[in-house]
Parts: structure tokens; sequence; C-alpha cells
């Protein structure tokens, strides 16, 4: 049994004998011996305290830890158990140290229905040192980071749960990271062995579309290039001597190719010339030959009159156009714009426009937006009448016929179609051969 603290009465009221007073000087002394040691030595008041890490231990085998251990570092080698005192025995605050040297692998074992860090076991991997820490009803841990990894190594728990971090192997990283899907990013999945391959968007690997274009081949299947991306023929000096139906060279002036025994020039001219005039003048959207002058023809009231037109040129349209030659009080018009299909006949609405006044005589203008049409594509271009008022027309001359129903003495100009004017145009025209008509087509212009 430890020897008490003297009280302070015994220290302080003269002792009756010089016996007495020695007894007293020896019970204070054997309690300071006690509490910090006997010798005197800063090192044995610490480790007689339990303060942590006063004392070093090494252990190989499993062991029960005394309370009397308290601040003990523990050094173990092996794969064993180190079994803690009773918390309860122990105290808030009661601590060790332990440490896994070398390759051991120490599971620390609570005492009765104690548990540590919430578990009933703890592991402490190599090269890992913790403090353990009483609560006084159970255990914590306050963990270390290793001294030292090996090269290219990462600390982390490739587990299922939570655990201690431990050095992770390259294989127990790969199983943790995802594989690239289509869906979200990742690592590039192995390619089984497929040299030359390259790794698609769903995550697996194909050398179908890969294309090198360093050599003579023979690629199947439909390629496609990213929306960023560009295919670029470098110049010959010549042309090829004896070239293949189908092949694709430029000469540093031309774009050729050989179709049907014969070399054709692929640079974008245009069978009649195409002058693009500057921004806000405008664009006449007939064949682009011809001197006759304009026609003038009154309206028909809930009319479309249509006609086809190919651009010689790409056309950023910024206004519709045409010229009122008699107006009529209160009429109205409208301008539409079909895409044409396979055959060329009027398909989808690309767009309707809002009313221009033909009350009054002058060019009447309807401003577009977002319409852009391409050089070489068939629109079918139209005017809506709400009464009679009369508008320029195009002659004859100056627009495409309309191929179609029986032989006719008169060519045929215009699809002519009679629609409520106040209901919008038909999202599909739905082409009927019976609207193919011969009067001369609306003369409609293209502001730039």
């Amino acid at each position: 049994m430890a020897t008490p603290l003297p009280s302070t009465a015994t220290l302080t009221t003269p002792p009756s004998s010089h016996a007495a007073m020695r007894t007293n000087l020896a019970n204070l002394r054997a309690y300071l011996a006690g509490l910090l040691g006997a010798d005197g030595e800063t090192a044995t008041a610490l480790a007689t305290l339990g303060a942590p890490m006063a004392r070093y231990r090494t252990e190989a085998a499993a062991t029960t830890v005394a309370v009397t251990d308290r601040g003990t570092f523990f050094s173990c080698t092996g794969i064993w158990a180190l079994t803690l005192p009773s918390a309860a025995a122990a105290g808030a605050g009661w601590c060790i140290v332990v440490a896994a040297s070398g390759g051991a692998s120490i599971t620390l074992t609570p005492a009765g229905s104690d548990l540590i860090a919430g578990l009933a076991a703890y592991d402490i991997n190599a090269q890992r040192a913790v403090i353990v820490i009483c609560t006084g009803t159970g255990w914590r841990i306050l963990r270390f980071l290793p001294q030292t990894l090996a090269a290219k190594t990462i600390l982390g728990n490739n587990a299922a749960s939570a655990g201690e971090a431990r050095e992770l192997t390259a294989a127990d990283v790969l199983a943790m990271l995802p594989v690239v899907t289509a869906l979200g990013a990742g690592l590039a999945p192995a390619t089984g062995g497929v040299a030359g391959a390259f790794l698609r968007s769903d995550g697996t690997w194909t050398a179908d579309n890969l294309v090198l274009m360093d050599a003579t081949q023979t690629i199947a299947g439909t390629k496609r290039f990213s929306p960023l991306g560009a295919f670029v023929l470098q110049p010959r000096a010549a042309d090829p001597a004896s070239p293949e139906s189908g092949q694709l060279w430029q000469d540093g002036t031309h774009l050729k190719a050989y179709i049907n025994g014969a070399v054709r020039v692929l640079d974008g001219q245009a069978d009649i010339p195409m002058l693009v005039p500057p921004a806000g003048q405008y664009v006449m959207t007939t064949l682009g030959a011809g001197g006759t002058a304009l026609e003038v023809a009154a309206g028909i009231a809930n009319s479309i009159d249509l006609y086809p037109y190919v651009p010689r040129a790409d056309l950023a349209v910024a206004a519709l156009a045409v010229n009122c030659v008699t107006a009529v009080a209160g009429a109205q018009g409208k301008f539409v714009v079909y895409w044409s299909d396979a055959n060329g006949q009027p398909a989808a609405l690309a767009v309707e426009s809002g009313t221009v006044d033909l009350s009054s005589t002058g060019v009447k203008e309807a401003v577009m937006t977002g319409l852009n049409l391409r050089a070489g594509a068939t629109y079918w271009l139209g005017f809506r009448h709400s009464s009679t008022a009369s508008i320029s027309r195009w002659p004859v001359t100056a627009t495409p016929c309309i191929n179609g129903g029986a032989p006719s003495t008169a060519a045929r100009k215009i699809l002519r179609r009679t629609r409520t004017f106040g209901t919008a145009a038909a999202s599909t025209w739905g082409f009927n051969a019976a609207e193919i008509n011969a009067a001369s087509a609306p003369a409609i212009w293209l502001k730039l």
C-alpha cells in the first residue's frame, strides 16, 4: 500500500519528540518516492508519474498491459495481440504509445466490453504507431503517419469499410479507381493487347476508326471527325498519273476528284457568277441571268406563292424585301421560307415573318433573325397576300421552272396555295402537283 501524504497539521504542529519528527519526515519522503521515484532523477520521476513515452519497452509476443505501464512506449515486433487493462481501472487520461516495428501487425484488444475507437479490436499495421488514450469508459486512438514510405507509394485504405491507413500497392489503387465510361471520368481500361487501338468515349478500345494516312490503305466503314477536327490534304506537285475513281487531291490551286473517268475541279466555283454584296445591300433571288424588266401583278387575297431558289454563296440574311407597286388600304403581306426535301420539293417551314404594310407603295422589309442560307441548297421562298395590293414579280425567265404535271405550253414557275392570311403557315408544306402554276414568281430580295 502506498504511503499516504502526511497531513498539514502533522507537518506544522511541533512534534512531541524527535522520534515523532523523524517519523513524519520519513512518511513525507516515502510519499514523494512513491509519486516521483526514489533516486531523484527527472527520468525516474516522469516514468513513475506515467508521463507519455517516459519509458520504452520492446515486446515480441502477446502480452497484457498493466495499469502501472502508464506512459510506456511499446515497440512491438511480430504478429500478435496486445491486451489493454480495464478502462475503469486505468482511468481517464491514462495513455501508452504502441508502435508496430518492421513487419509487425499488432491487434489492440480492450478488456471486457470496452471498445477502442468504437471497435472491439483495433489493428496497427507495420511501420505505424498510435497513442492509446483512456476515456474512463473506453479507448481513443491518435494515429501517427509513418516516418518513411517506400518509393512511389500511396497511403490509404482500399478496404470496403473504415480502417487503418496503409501503404497501397499499384494493384490496390487500380482496384479502387473506376474505369472511364461514357458518363464519367476514370482510368483507361486495359487494351487487351490490341496494337494501335484508341479509346472510345464509352470506355472501350477499338481499332475500327483509327485511320493512319501515312500509307496506302483501304479503310472500311464510316469514319467521323470531332467538331473541332479537320481533314487536310497536302498539295501535290502534279495530278496523279493514273487516279482511281473517287480519288481526291489538291494541287495548291484547286481541289480535284477523279469521277466517271474524268478529273473534275471541286473548288466552289458557280456556273453563273455570284457577287455577294456588302452588308445592308440586297441579293436578287433569281437564276442570275436575263435582262427583262420586272413584271407587276395584283395579289390574290389569302394566297401563298412559292418558288425555288438556290443560293450560289452562303448568305446571312438580315431581312426579306418586296416592292409594293399598287397599294391597297389595309393590305398586308408576309414572307415564308421552306426547306426542301431530297426530291427538291418544299418540306419543313424554316421561317414565317411578321406582317409588312402594303397600304403604301415602296420597298417593304421584314427583319429576319438567324436565317442563314447555304450555297447549293434548294430553298422555297414565298409571299402571302391579305388583299389585292400589287407587288413586283420576277420575269418568267428569271426563276427556275417547276417540273411535274402534264406537258404545258406555259412554263410553270410557282406553287400557289390558298390559306387564310391570319392563319399561320403550315409547319410542313406537303407537295401537291395540282398547285403548280404558270404565274411569275414574287420578286423577293435578300438583305444582307
